[in-house]
C-alpha cells in the first residue's frame, strides 16, 4: 500500500501545473538516451530544451527495412476507436498487438512508435476515450486528480471485447498482445492481472500496477517485458518492480529491464521490444 501511495501521489503531481512529466534528472545523473516517444506535459513546454512533445516526430529507431508496414483507419467505433498498422500483405493469422498510448498521446503520434519498430504485426493503435490538455491529447483513466484510477476497470472489460472481436475479425490469429507505454502501460498490466486468459504477452513500457488487488491467479503465465528508467520520476522504477513482484504472485513471468532513462521509450529499447514481440516461443 505504501508503494501504491506514492503513485498515486506521483501521479497527482504530474498533473499539477509546473509539475512536467519531462522533468530531466539532476545533474549527477548519467544523461538518458535520446527518446523515442515521451508521455505529454499537462501545459506545452518552455523553449529551455526540454523533450518533444508527443504528437511531434521523434528520432526514429534504427529499423528492419524488409518490413513495410502500412496505417489504416482501422475502426472509430467502440469499445476503443482504433488505427490499424500493419504489413501490406496481412494474411488473417497475422499476430495482433493492441497498442496503448500514454496519458496526453493520441493514436495517430503512438502509431510512429509501432511503424518505427518494423515489426510483422497487426497493430491495432487504440485512442484513449478521455481529453487531456488543450493540445487534442488522450486519456485512458483518472479524470479526476483526486481519483487518478478511476474508470481502469471499464478499460480492462472494453480490452477483453476489443480482443473478442479482433479475434473474430480475423479469424485463425493468436490471442492479442498488449503493448503500452505509461498511463496505457499500468493499463496492459492491469489488464493482464485481471484477465490472464484473454492475452498472449504484455509489454509494458514505464508502468506500474495501479490495483494490485484486483487480479486473479492465473492458471498460465504470461511473458511479459517491463521496462523503467532509472531516474523516472513520473513512475519511479519501484513501481514498476512492485507491479512486477504482484503479477509474479499471480503466476505470470515478467522480465524488468531498468535502463540508464526518465520517462521514455529509449531507443536502447526497440531491439529488445522487437525480439521480445517476434518470439516464435509459445506464450
Amino acid at each position: 500500500m505504501t508503494v501504491l501511495r506514492a503513485l498515486t501521489l506521483v501521479l497527482w503531481l504530474a498533473v499539477v501545473p509546473g509539475c512536467s512529466p519531462t522533468s530531466a534528472p539532476s545533474a549527477s545523473a548519467p544523461s538518458a538516451a535520446p527518446p523515442s516517444l515521451q508521455e505529454e506535459p499537462p501545459n506545452p513546454p518552455e523553449k529551455t530544451g526540454e523533450l518533444a512533445r508527443p504528437d511531434r516526430p521523434a528520432a526514429a529507431p534504427v529499423v528492419s527495412p524488409e518490413v513495410h508496414l502500412i496505417r489504416t483507419s482501422g475502426s472509430a467505433r467502440g469499445p476503443i476507436p482504433y488505427l490499424t498498422v500493419e504489413p501490406s500483405e496481412a494474411p488473417n493469422e497475422t499476430p495482433i498487438v493492441i497498442a496503448l498510448h500514454g496519458r496526453g498521446a493520441r493514436a495517430d503520434s503512438f502509431a510512429r512508435l509501432t511503424e518505427g519498430l518494423r515489426v510483422p504485426a497487426r497493430f491495432i493503435v487504440g485512442r484513449g476515450p478521455l481529453p487531456w490538455g488543450a493540445t487534442g491529447g488522450r486519456q485512458w483513466f483518472g479524470p479526476r486528480r483526486s481519483a487518478p484510477f478511476e474508470g481502469i476497470e471499464d478499460r480492462v472489460e472494453e480490452l477483453v471485447t476489443l480482443a473478442d472481436q479482433l479475434q473474430a475479425q480475423y479469424p485463425g490469429s493468436p490471442k492479442p498482445i498488449l503493448l503500452g507505454f505509461s498511463q496505457g502501460a499500468m493499463l496492459a498490466m492491469q489488464a493482464v492481472a485481471a484477465k490472464p486468459e484473454r492475452f498472449a504477452k504484455v509489454v509494458a513500457l514505464s508502468g506500474a500496477l495501479p490495483r494490485p488487488e484486483a487480479g486473479v491467479k492465473a492458471s498460465k503465465a504470461v511473458p511479459m517485458l517491463l521496462t523503467a528508467g532509472k531516474f523516472d520520476t513520473i513512475v519511479p522504477p519501484e513501481s514498476t518492480q512492485s507491479g512486477a513482484q504482484r503479477l509474479k504472485e499471480l503466476g505470470h513471468a515478467p522480465k524488468v529491464v531498468v535502463f540508464e532513462g526518465a520517462h521514455s521509450v529509449a531507443r536502447e529499447l526497440i531491439p529488445q521490444i522487437r525480439a521480445f514481440l517476434t518470439d516464435p516461443s509459445p506464450p
